[in-house]
């Protein structure tokens, strides 16, 4: 016998906080971590025409998969950086070897 039972449910925002919007549009948020092409495409769209295109073109986008990116390539982000592979410990990797690379001296 085999139940299915929904483990997490993902729903989409309507839009970003401003208090986020406005972090982005300063510089002060860096990069975010993309795990899904949706959320890749659901991003794409709260940021559009709310985000000069200089921050969209300076702010890193940290995917799990060349999918996942597609989306935020088609919109013009332009520094665009891949897990070695789709698990969460290679998005931290990621983000670690992300922000090392910010803080170097």
């Amino acid at each position: 016998m085999v139940v299915t039972t929904r483990v997490y449910d993902m729903v989409a925002v309507d839009s970003l906080p401003e208090p986020v919007l406005a972090r982005l549009a300063d510089g002060s948020i860096n990069a975010a971590l993309v795990y899904s092409r949706r959320t890749g495409e659901i991003l794409t769209q709260l940021l559009d025409g709310r985000l000069e295109q200089t921050r969209r073109s300076a702010l890193a986008m940290l995917c799990l998969a060349e999918n996942v990116a597609e989306p935020l390539i088609a919109a013009h982000f332009n520094r665009i950086h891949l897990a070695d592979h789709p698990s969460e410990e290679a998005m931290m990797a990621l983000a670690l070897a992300f922000t090392r690379e910010q803080t170097a001296p």
